[in-house]
């Protein structure tokens, strides 16, 4: 595979950088430490002989490597990129925390690492998937078990509770879904027959009395009708003539 140098150097002084900075790299022919300035894109690890160059020195390709602690090695936090039966990078970090993190961004950038988390996000998504298909297919199954409820009216409710009520007792209305009691409704008019002259009707409110002077035998609701009818019918040939009075003219010529 031919490789363009020019669209490497271009590439490797794009922005964004996953990670960048100072790092201490053992020779392979020179067994001596020299301080580069290394820049990581991606599965590439670019390192330049000083922060600001143009050209890199060196490209290195994180895949099918592995990364380790050094800990034969002179310098302090020192760890490797290893390809096994090839080449081995010896690398120094100038404290602990910074030896952390770029072990941790350089075994993070290889596609083989990034095929094993789509790996695992798939496998947890099909599990996901699977319960959540399994608990809609118990709603379904509850869905279609549950029988179906019929909607009472609540004024139905209204016979029942007339029911449940003493002979007393009657239902008015009902007010925000309650029902209201009513007292006892007042017993029917009691004529007394037994007396002569005067006969006496009681509605619980007032006492009515009147002169019955017809026999027995005609005394009934005609009677009582036109009896009580008779000052309904003064009062209302009183209106007329009131009326027929506030109507005439006031001058007449």
């Amino acid at each position: 595979m031919k490789i363009n140098e020019k669209t490497v150097y271009v590439f490797a002084s794009s922005k964004p950088v996953d990670r960048e900075g100072f790092l201490n790299k053992r020779g392979d022919v020179n067994k001596a430490f020299q301080r580069r300035w290394f820049v990581l894109k991606n599965n590439l690890l670019f390192y330049y002989e000083k922060k600001g160059s143009l050209e890199p020195l060196g490209m290195v390709i994180l895949e099918g490597c592995v990364i380790e602690l050094a800990d034969n090695e002179e310098e302090k936090y020192c760890f490797t990129i290893n390809f096994p039966g090839n080449r081995c990078y010896i690398l120094a970090a100038e404290d602990h925390d910074s030896m952390e993190l770029w072990m941790k961004a350089l075994t993070t950038s290889s596609y083989d690492y990034m095929r094993l988390m789509i790996c695992e996000l798939q496998r947890q998504l099909a599990e996901i998937d699977s319960t959540s298909q399994s608990s809609n297919d118990d709603e379904q199954s509850m869905s279609v078990s549950k029988p179906y409820t019929r909607r009472q009216n609540p004024f139905n409710k209204k016979s029942e509770i007339e029911g449940q009520l003493t002979s007393k007792q009657q239902v008015a209305t009902i007010s925000d879904g309650k029902y209201v009691e009513l007292r006892p409704a007042p017993p029917p008019p009691i004529i007394n027959r037994d007396t002569a002259r005067n006969t006496t009707i009681r509605d619980d409110n007032e006492l009515l009395i009147f002169d019955k002077t017809e026999p027995d035998d005609d005394f009934g609701f005609l009677f009582v009708h036109d009896y009580f009818g008779e000052s309904w019918k003064q009062l209302i040939q009183a209106k007329l003539e009131e009326k027929e009075k506030a109507e005439q003219p006031l001058i007449v010529l």
